[in-house]
């Protein structure tokens, strides 16, 4: 079992940090429904945008001093997504206390240029696919639509079922890109995840994403 900032993930749990790792080719943009072609959502042009997290989003207050575990697992996910994705710039994370759902709601990114929506998800195969992590938990990886709402850019979820011994995990985290932001959006539970199991399909997340992708991310 893990700990972080308070967060306890046992091993099917850490299929969330799992998802941070990689993206899916679904995209939405403005103004279209759910799997509609990148090469239409790309035809308006979008607007340069910057992260910039307040202290409240979604209803949630920011943990304004995460531990240093936290803040170590949040980088290296945020590296390793970065890294995935192709982009680089200067790196925003933020640790909200989402009560409603009882977890932490995670957002991570990062400000720079010239970012290509559409290489980012050139990268990136929406097929399932399974593998045995090292701890013997099976995970399941699904690339699912994604919507970008009136920001544009190009927006992708991915969902994560984990299966350990008797209990199945659903968890979901879900990224977008425009040409100068990179930004993602996940849950961690509370609690550990061997005493209690949580659904986060990736409908959940996107539909958090819409909400807070506003909040957080700002004209330039």
């Amino acid at each position: 079992m893990t700990a972080v900032s308070g967060i306890h993930l046992s091993r099917p749990a850490l299929a969330v940090v799992a998802l941070l790792t990689t993206a899916a080719l679904v995209a939405c943009g403005p103004g279209t429904t759910p799997g509609q072609p990148i090469a239409e959502q790309a035809a308006a042009a979008t607007p340069a945008y910057v992260l910039a997290p307040p202290a409240t989003v979604h209803g949630d207050p920011i943990v304004p001093n995460p531990t240093s575990a936290a803040a170590a697992q949040m980088t290296k996910a945020l590296t390793q997504a970065t890294s995935d994705a192709g982009v680089s710039g200067t790196p925003v994370r933020a640790l909200y206390d989402d009560s409603a759902d009882d977890a932490w709601l995670v957002v991570l990114g990062v400000n720079g240029r010239g970012f290509d929506p559409h290489k980012m998800l050139a990268i990136y195969g929406a097929a399932p696919q399974t593998r045995i992590d090292g701890t013997g938990d099976r995970l399941t990886v699904t690339g699912v639509p994604g919507t970008a709402g009136a920001h544009g850019g190009s927006a992708v979820c991915q969902e994560t079922v984990a299966q350990g011994g008797p209990l199945a995990v659903e968890a979901s985290v879900c990224y977008w890109l425009t040409p100068t932001t990179f930004g993602l959006v996940t849950l961690y539970p509370k609690h550990d995840g061997r005493e209690w199991g949580f659904g986060w399909p990736a409908t959940k997340i996107d539909a958090l994403m819409t909400e807070v992708r506003p909040e957080v991310e700002r004209q330039a």
